[in-house]
């Protein structure tokens, strides 16, 4: 006769339950780790950036990359605070960010764990915090930052006057929020998902597109060129410039 084996507790079943749970969850977040270890870095350029200026200090925290202009008749009552791209270090954005300290505006790179600004949604509240003589706030960022960047001005509309998505858009319903918004996007960038770009457009008041022409999604920050993006027909460098201008027309227009 074949010998029955033998029967499990309600207690081990339980525990063999728990353990397989464990199991599928250790492996899910050793895969997450593994993918987020292959990441974007700063250019050699981009690093020159994060030096102090005649014009501009830079202040490096756990938290955030301050850029601050030197001269107190230089400041302006405005400040921005920028969340950087999925997988790219915030080191990368350094140049936007020290650019528009020179037009008289205060700038914060968001720290990001793991590079994924979403772990540190709350820094616009610690700049805040760090500055509160400006009155005057806005936020915004590049791609999944840009996303970030609504999910705050969401919850957070009454702290700030704005936002700016580079690449982006929000999936948040931001009408009615009293919010200047502003998208800029490029004509190469084969990174953004276009179809929702125009689908969650609607969720945003008071817009400025601005389309550049020949730039792509790489060229939002300075971090090389992203896998599948398209080729840019524009420098990085008039890229960066249009993205400066616009921005700063909507924070001091």
């Amino acid at each position: 006769m074949k010998k029955e084996g033998k029967k499990l507790t309600i207690g081990q079943k339980i525990m063999r339950v728990i353990t397989i749970i464990l199991l599928i969850f250790t492996i899910l977040i050793g895969g997450f780790l593994i993918y987020s270890s292959f990441y974007y870095t700063p250019s050699e350029r981009a690093i020159t950036y994060l030096k102090d200026s005649e014009t501009v200090h830079v202040e490096k925290t756990n938290d955030y990359i301050r850029f601050s202009p030197t001269k107190e008749e230089d400041k302006k009552d405005a400040g921005f605070v920028f969340y950087p791209g999925g997988k790219v270090q915030r080191e990368a954005y350094a140049p936007l960010m020290h650019k528009l300290a020179n037009k008289g505006i205060t700038t914060y790179i968001s720290s990001a764990i793991l590079n994924y600004a979403f772990f540190n949604i709350d820094t616009a509240n610690k700049a805040m915090d760090n500055d509160k003589a400006i009155s005057h706030w806005y936020v915004g960022g590049h791609s999944l930052g840009g996303s970030c960047a609504a999910f705050y001005a969401n919850d957070n509309a009454d702290k700030i006057e704005g936002i700016a998505l580079l690449g982006s858009y929000s999936t948040k319903d931001l009408k009615g929020k009293g919010l200047k918004c502003l998208t800029i996007t490029g004509t190469k960038d084969q990174i953004m998902n276009r179809g929702n770009y125009e689908k969650y457009k609607g969720n945003l008041d008071n817009l400025t597109e601005i389309e550049i022409e020949g730039g792509n999604h790489s060229g939002f920050g300075d971090y090389g060129f992203q896998n599948g993006d398209g080729e840019a027909t524009i420098t990085l460098e008039e890229q960066e410039n249009i993205i400066i201008d616009a921005i700063a027309k909507m924070i001091l227009g």
